[in-house]
């Protein structure tokens, strides 16, 4: 089989960006077993869901822990990942990728859970492609090169969200362009002529999930489970995360890659952004006046105000955003009030313009001056081994 490395520069470039690798010379190294590194804490991962992270800042984490298809060195050049050959014999209208057979799934304490097929890797795709497993998020490749794919998704759209969520597998091979031969061989068809599509398996939506982990915790499961929860195939596991103080990658011992060269463990520590003012004051990011998001809780009538009309326009249960210093904490008899006294009666707003909410520590009372707009956000979620 001939192994195409033809590159697609522009295809390639932003996703080579957003996977840089950490790399240094067998000199630079020696001796060495843990690397430190950091982060600000305004880029802590959001989800280990590597077929809906999209962002650098959970990329960077989860592309040393799991392998997908191929992979990139720090010159941006295709090397193989779980795939040990690959290639096309039509001009990139047909991709076949070997797999070898010694990559494994691990837990995040290491032991051993499956064998990693290419199944697996269908399983992946199939996840990312399913509008009720996944929505749109990292649909945009294979739904442009694949035979099949947009059909899929839209298929799956138009399905009630339970049918969606416990399709066969067979049946997304039976509509799209995916095949598998056999546990060792994955077969990709594309809409043409691609022959630069070796460049983009290095992409999130190429990523593999294990079968035997979906039957296990579910599709909606497997998308919000946590880092002890997912499996990995790559050279680290997440063994330690502590949400804004740190995260602890420990050395897989089973991943199959034994010429390459990497830590016993890598410590990523989240730190504070500093700012500077024009005065040139260094304020941290904690000292920054920043929004968050509060639930409201409670609401007064709104009333009269010089004369006219002013309509509560919020209610309990939105979501709201609000600003770092725009309420006072709400105690009665010195006794903080919880969001739990609010919602069950037992303490009201007393006044008719006020509002309270609760940020996910305290509740405060703010005085309504203007309209909150409802705030719905999301925010999506690269170490390399060692060559």
């Amino acid at each position: 089989m001939r192994k195409n490395k033809a590159l697609a520069l522009a295809l390639a470039a932003a996703m080579t960006a957003s996977m840089t690798p950490i790399t240094a010379m067998a000199d630079e190294t020696e001796g060495l077993t843990s690397y430190y590194t950091y982060q600000t804490a305004v880029n802590e991962m959001e989800t280990f869901c590597v077929q809906n992270a999209q962002n650098a800042k959970e990329l960077q984490v989860l592309t040393n822990c799991i392998d997908g298809l191929l992979s990139m060195n720090t010159k941006g050049e295709l090397i193989p990942g779980v795939a040990k050959e690959w290639g096309t014999e039509d001009n990139g209208k047909t991709w076949t990728f070997k797999l070898r057979d010694d990559a494994t799934w691990v837990d995040y304490q290491g032991n051993e859970m499956a064998k990693l097929t290419a199944m697996d890797f269908a399983y992946g795709l199939e996840f990312t492609l399913n509008y009720w497993k996944n929505g749109a998020t990292n649909t945009s490749m294979p739904i442009e090169l694949i035979e099949g794919a947009s059909e899929y998704y839209e298929y799956t759209k138009g399905l009630d969200e339970e049918t969606a969520m416990n399709i066969d597998i067979q049946e997304f091979l039976d509509m799209t362009g995916i095949s598998v031969p056999d546990d060792y061989t994955f077969v990709v068809s594309c809409l043409a002529e691609k022959p630069y599509f070796d460049t983009v398996c290095t992409y999130a939506c190429m990523y593999p999930i294990s079968g035997a982990l979906l039957e296990s915790i579910g599709a909606d499961g497997y998308l919000a489970a946590s880092y002890d929860q997912i499996w990995y195939d790559g050279p680290y596991t997440i063994t330690e995360y502590i949400q804004g103080n740190e995260k602890i990658l420990t050395r897989n011992d089973s991943w199959y890659d034994t010429d390459s060269t990497t830590f016993d463990e890598v410590v990523i520590k989240m730190v504070e952004a500093e700012e500077t003012t024009k005065s040139g004051i260094i304020l941290t990011a904690k000292a920054q006046e920043k929004p968050s998001i509060a639930e409201i809780v409670a609401v007064g009538p709104g009333g009269l105000v010089d004369g006219n009309e002013v309509v509560m326009n919020v209610k309990v249960g939105q979501k709201v955003l609000i600003s770092k210093y725009a309420g006072t904490e709400v105690k009665v008899d010195g006794v903080e009030c919880t969001a739990e006294n609010i919602k069950s009666g037992e303490y009201k707003v007393a006044r008719p313009f006020n509002l309270a909410y609760y940020d996910g520590r305290i509740v405060f009372i703010r005085r309504l001056k203007s309209a909150f707009e409802r705030n719905n956000f999301r925010t999506y979620r690269s170490f390399r081994r060692i060559k």
